[in-house]
């Protein structure tokens, strides 16, 4: 056989190193050209000024190639002879995709179907495989010592790989599981220590209920909890965790909901995966609309590595997006409306898709009743192919997956982001009721609304309409609290579409029909309009590449010095690490509260005195957090030291102008609604009531017992609700465990009011009390009509002050609104319910 090797006049033949070189000599398909700018530049850089850095970011544009670029930095280090190589997709339908390409370009890569492949291990070509397959307790690449070497690793869409990693080195325990019944059991009275009708919700199998094990009783305890999982360490849902957290359980923490059991380390054992923690060189991936500032603490990352990406300063922006807010051209554009005008069929052949992205099946029913195709995990797949086939007659709903679905091009034109992403593990969920102000939740929902905004453009001359429905989403995208966390491109879509709710408004003041005036701007993306086209383009020309956050990033850095310190059993160290960071940052009493609990954890290891002291400080600082052992001395709730009308004139001030002070109520109002998050509707309840001027509180979840919700209307003076929005409203009758809650909730105000006047409240759909149902003192029910009354009349109170000066708002006028409103004092205690069993309106 011919040698050709043989007759070259170079006898030795060289692999090129430089990735731009190394592209030239590739066998790729004829229609793969030149690389791109944006591709020869992060390439180049990387070459000739970062190849020697263990760790870089790559951050680019969706449609920029990125996935080429990871392939060639690889092979470059193969040719280098420095591997092996490892690209790592966060799904399998990612796989698939970075595999095509690989073969479109020339590039050789192998699979890990059926183990871990030789020619990956002898550094002969790259092995494209899911996250999953290295973060596992039983993992193909080894645990700890026996880790296989990695020369060079590559992390596509790092972020979501971060909680793919979470998830890997977590347990979680469905309800019917015998270890979740034993836990439970065992933690029993602490759970019901911390609130005793949300325990109860547990024990009914109540989705939205959760409570979180203190740290104290789990420390107490490990021994028992240790036994009870080793001895189930077969089942699916312990073993692949198991051989990761079964030396760490005293530093894990539990949470339990009524369907499920979590349990999560405090700091996922990175360091057992040594393919990854001891790889010679890593490569993340991340999209230019994520602050990376988390992937210090998630993965690890040192701050320099975060602050100074690969990117391409030419082009801070890439893609067109329309970005819609209806309610902002009408109120009456409400959620509602605007699903039903989107979700239902075309009535003629449409060549688009329209896609809708919602966070729960709950929110979904909605797009299922006007007739949209609702996708889930078996079916999304087909589901999102028969867009991209021309299927799009009906529009497509896709439940609580912000990333890793592609609509590109005309799969989809007009996406519809329905709603306020939720927090849908336990952890997010536990995180959100005891911070929900908290930074690090502020821009977790950032990043998700981001990547829902993305799934629809994906390239530089991509384009969609997006419409944003649901009052606490549209709060989300315009909060200063929120906005300050999406990235510079992403802010200037907002304005944006700020801008074009008013021009649009000015075409509705002259007649035009609201729903009329939508449609016409969706228009102008689809039919490429090229004024807007030109206007789009004149605006995002002032986007400036965006910077990390550098406090978030600081706060990252502690809290993960702190975690480092914790797995080396050096407490104290730990400890004193956060108690700097309290001393040096800025921080709301909230937050404060969280850290304090912190090293309350860390200090109970060495002198639970001293613990319980600092959890006190934490509770007082923040009720949400965990009730003290010895219990926290209930404060009673007063009446506002100020009128209550200057207190509602404070809080409408509060929101600057008329157009953010109806997306609060908006807010509000969204959230109170039967067969919604309970934990959502008692925040709004509560929310609702401060708006109304009066002090509130929510004992159950603050003092660990009590009512749902408490509101001090005038001295010596209250009104006590129980709030069971999650029944279905079918439902015909009360059971006697529900009057019971009730019943537990005025015992405890009794203990700690006396005989001050209570006006109970249940919010249950029916009046028609079941066998054995008895109350211990006078109930009134609000049903779901009351409910919307209720609700009505507090929007059209606020709606007087349209054209009021928030600064000088009249005590008078405030006052004879509560009055025509129905929202006085007298009236919300008279009104807005019925008797059990009563059909008059008392």
């Amino acid at each position: 056989m011919v040698d050709f090797k043989k007759k070259l006049k170079r006898q030795q033949v060289s692999k090129p190193v430089d990735p731009v070189e190394l592209y030239d000599t590739l066998d790729r398909t004829s229609d793969k050209g030149p690389l791109r700018p944006v591709q020869t530049h992060v390439l180049s850089e990387w070459h000739e000024k970062r190849r020697d850095e263990r760790d870089v970011i790559v951050k680019l544009h969706t449609g920029q190639g990125k996935t080429l670029i990871g392939l060639l930095m690889l092979q470059s280090r193969l040719n280098e002879r420095r591997g092996p190589a490892l690209y790592l997709c966060p799904n399998h339908f990612l796989v698939e995709q970075t595999c095509i390409q690989a073969r479109q370009f020339g590039v050789s890569v192998t699979r890990a179907d059926h183990g871990i492949p030789d020619d990956f291990l002898n550094g002969q070509t790259i092995l494209v495989t899911t996250v999953q397959k290295l973060f596992n307790g039983f993992t193909k690449f080894g645990l700890g010592a026996k880790s296989e070497k990695v020369g060079a690793l590559l992390l596509d869409d790092s972020h979501a790989c971060i909680d793919t990693i979470k998830q890997a080195c977590s347990i979680s325990l469905e309800s019917q599981e015998n270890p979740y019944q034993e836990i439970v059991q065992l933690f029993e009275d602490d759970l019901k220590h911390q609130g005793a009708g949300t325990f109860n919700d547990i024990r009914n199998g109540d989705f939205e209920a959760i409570l979180a094990i203190p740290y104290w009783s789990w420390l107490d305890h490990i021994d028992a909890v240790t036994e009870i999982l080793s001895r189930n360490n077969t089942l699916q849902s312990v073993k692949f965790a198991w051989p990761l957290v079964r030396d760490m359980l005293d530093r894990c923490f539990c949470i339990v909901s009524g369907k499920s059991l979590d349990i999560i380390p405090h700091s996922p054992p990175l360091q057992l995966f040594g393919s990854f923690f001891n790889a010679d060189k890593r490569v993340f991936m991340s999209a230019t609309v994520t602050d990376d500032s988390f992937l210090v603490k998630g993965l690890r990352l040192d701050r320099k590595t975060i602050e100074y990406p690969l990117n391409y300063p030419n082009e801070p922006w890439c893609g067109e997006k329309m970005l819609l807010l209806p309610s902002l051209l009408d109120a009456n554009l409400a959620r509602e409306q605007v699903i039903a005008e989107f979700a239902k069929p075309a009535t003629n052949e449409r060549k688009f898709g329209v896609v809708g992205l919602t966070p729960s099946f709950k929110r979904a029913e909605l797009w299922e009743e006007n007739e949209a195709i609702v996708a889930d995990t078996d079916s999304i797949t087909a589901d999102v192919e028969k867009l991209r086939d021309g299927d799009c007659q009906k529009a497509l709903c896709i439940v609580n997956r912000y990333d890793g679905v592609d609509l590109p091009d005309d799969a989809c034109r007009i996406l519809v982001i329905d709603s306020k992403p939720l927090g849908m593990s336990l952890h997010e969920r536990y995180t959100e009721s005891c911070r929900p102000d908290s930074d690090v939740n502020t821009q977790r929902i950032a990043r998700i609304v981001e990547q829902g905004l993305g799934r629809s453009v994906r390239g530089e001359k991509d384009y969609c309409a997006i419409v944003l429905a649901g009052a606490d989403l549209v709060q989300a995208v315009r909060s200063a609290a929120v906005r300050k966390f999406y990235s510079t491109q992403t802010q200037g879509q907002i304005d944006i579409g700020l801008e074009i709710a008013e021009l649009a408004n000015d075409e509705i003041e002259a007649g035009v029909e609201p729903l009329v005036a939508l449609h016409g701007l969706i228009r102008k993306v689809l039919d490429r309009d090229e004024g807007w086209k030109e206007f789009y383009v004149e605006r995002m020309e002032d986007v400036q590449a965006a910077k990390p956050d550098k406090r978030l990033i600081g706060i990252y850095e502690q809290e993960l010095a702190s975690e480092i310190k914790s797995d080396a059993s050096r407490w104290p160290e730990a400890a004193k690490i956060l108690q700097e960071l309290l001393d040096s940052t800025e921080f709301t009493d909230q937050e404060r509260g969280w850290y304090l609990q912190e090293i309350a954890r860390l200090t109970y290891r060495q002198s639970k005195a001293d613990s319980k002291k600092l959890q006190l400080s934490a509770h007082t600082l923040n009720r949400f957090l965990f009730k003290p052992q010895d219990g926290a001395a209930v404060k009673k709730l007063e009446v506002h030291s100020s009128k209550r009308v200057e207190a509602i004139a404070a809080w409408v001030a509060d929101a600057g102008d008329y157009t953010e002070l109806l997306i609060r109520v908006d807010g509000i109002i969204t959230d109170m609604r039967f067969g919604g998050d309970s934990d959502r509707f008692e925040a709004a309840l509560n929310a609702m009531g401060i708006a109304l001027g009066f002090s509130c509180e929510r004992p159950d979840k603050e003092w660990g017992e009590g009512p749902d919700n408490l509101w001090c209307l005038r001295d010596n003076t209250f009104l006590l609700f129980e709030c069971k929005n999650r029944v279905k409203l079918e439902r015909d009758e009360m059971a006697k465990a529900e009057s019971g809650q009730i019943n537990n909730s005025t015992a405890w105000f009794r203990k700690h009011y006396g005989d001050a006047l209570l006006n109970s409240r249940m919010i249950f759909p029916t009046t028609k009390l079941g066998p054995g149902v008895g109350f211990n003192e006078s109930v009134k029910i609000i049903r779901s009509g009351e409910l919307k009354q209720l609700l009505g009349n507090v929007r059209r109170f606020f709606q007087e002050f349209g054209n009021a000066d928030f600064r000088d708002l009249d005590s008078n006028i405030i006052q004879s609104c509560l009055d025509l409103h129905k929202l006085d004092t007298e009236s919300l205690i008279k009104g807005y319910c019925r008797k059990p069993m009563d059909e008059r309106l008392q």
